[in-house]
């Protein structure tokens, strides 16, 4: 489960999921990042707010979780 801090709603309250992008590319079933090699992995970047929006519009309203690789 990802939760982004400071995504506009209160404890205990159910909001839109982040969306995850690995190299650019969404990726829709969350389990995939169980099966990512944790050595692969060069950086993770969290967008929020205005800057997610544009970015990637309205799917982005619970945040964006950019995961780059070292490939």
């Amino acid at each position: 489960s990802i939760t982004i801090r400071g995504s506009g709603f209160g404890e205990g309250e159910t909001g839109p999921k982040p969306l995850i992008v690995v190299d650019g590319v969404i990726v829709s079933d969350p389990n995939f990042l169980e099966t990512m090699d944790k050595e692969s992995i060069d950086r993770i970047e969290i967008v929020k707010g205005a800057a997610a929006a544009e970015l990637y519009g309205e799917r982005a309203a619970g945040g964006v979780v950019k995961i780059f690789t070292k490939k």
